[in-house]
């Protein structure tokens, strides 16, 4: 049936530019059907000092101190009701200004798309003091005890895998309706046309993308050299804001890009994608038929989703470098183990996350 127009608020976080990607690409399409969608920053939402000290802590500990992060995120998992003192305090913080966003924009549904936000609006609800339904949608494939909460009246995940953990941890409803990207990222030959030419390779030529987000944290350059030693991959970067890792790799005769608006072309042009996070990167590659490998995840989220997305079979977890390489064989050429991973891949867009969110709201 028409939905009539809605007016949704979508709570996200500056935290890497994956939880703003996917805001960013909801509100657009939300936009296209007729419905009016606010996109904060839940960083926002806290007293300003405590926002930056938060995202500057985490920026350091992914980049000096991963070990601290990965302490942190596993504790979560270990100890989640010793944790109630710690979610109240984040709600305390935030919570009169996520129920004034509300109200001011007139929602008639919230939606998290970043785990604390998810907590803090779960216990909102919970409490009676939200009187709108509001769901989270769960772009990890590993589902952090953040993510779920039993207030939260709609749990939208990326894959069944991830759907069935949700259900568990909150004993709520979940919809797995698959990612969101820009529909730019749609596989089209066209495009990969155009990135190879971008690149000036030839139809021979077996490039791998490796990224490390749009802040280029973990191993980026060990795994970058290793398929260029190998000598039968072209390795090309994406350094995100990382001026100092592009700067290095261009030493060392790597191809390496910094910010750019090209990335559809480069991830329909590469015959892999080698990431480290399984973050939004992934799942364009995904929308792309580009095959995906987990090489050296970073700490915490990104060895929980590099665990998930293996056992879930659509991406490749090898664990040494050797392992990296028989992989990349595998999935460059024109191989079954190709074609079905680009088959696994697309055949997570099935859903539509905004439909479920729709209907939430109606």
């Amino acid at each position: 049936d028409p939905t009539p127009p809605r007016r949704v608020l979508v709570i996200s976080a500056r935290m890497g530019a994956g939880h703003m990607g996917v805001a960013r690409e909801l509100a657009e399409r939300l936009h296209r059907d007729g419905h009016v969608t606010e996109v904060v920053d839940f960083l926002d939402a806290l007293p300003r000092p405590f926002g930056r000290a938060m995202e500057t802590l985490y920026r350091l500990q992914l980049r000096y101190a991963p070990w601290s992060y990965d302490v942190l995120y596993r504790l979560r998992f270990r100890f989640s009701s010793a944790w109630d003192s710690v979610n109240a305090f984040y709600t305390a913080l935030a919570g009169s200004s996520l129920l004034r966003w509300v109200q001011s924009y007139e929602s008639d549904v919230v939606l998290a798309l970043y785990p604390l936000a998810a907590t803090v609006v779960g216990r909102l609800r919970d409490q009676e003091r939200l009187d709108v339904p509001a769901a989270t949608f769960i772009t990890d494939f590993g589902v952090h005890p953040l993510w779920v909460h039993p207030g939260i009246d709609l749990h939208l995940c990326v894959h069944p895998v991830a759907a069935a953990e949700a259900a568990r941890r909150s004993g709520g409803a979940v919809a797995a309706t698959g990612p969101v990207v820009r529909p730019d990222f749609d596989g089209a030959e066209s495009r990969r046309a155009v990135g190879r030419q971008l690149l000036g390779v030839g139809d021979n030529d077996r490039v791998v993308l490796v990224t490390g987000g749009s802040w280029g944290i973990g191993e980026v350059e060990r795994t970058a050299r290793a398929v260029a030693h190998s000598g039968r991959f072209l390795p090309v970067v994406l350094c995100g804001q990382d001026q100092g890792l592009r700067d290095r790799l261009d030493s060392e005769g790597i191809r390496a890009f910094g910010w750019t608006d090209q990335v559809p072309s480069l991830v329909a042009a590469a015959d892999a994608l080698v990431d480290n996070a399984g973050g939004l990167s992934c799942m364009e590659a995904f929308a792309s038929g580009t095959p995906v490998v987990t090489f050296r995840p970073i700490a915490g989220h990104g060895r929980h989703n590099a665990s998930v997305m293996s056992r879930a079979g659509v991406s490749r977890y090898p664990r040494t470098e050797r392992g990296l390489l028989k992989a990349l064989d595998e999935l460059t050429g024109d191989t079954p183990a190709r074609a079905e991973a680009v088959a696994r891949g697309r055949s997570l867009f099935l859903g539509d996350a905004m439909k479920e969110l729709l209907g939430l709201a109606r």
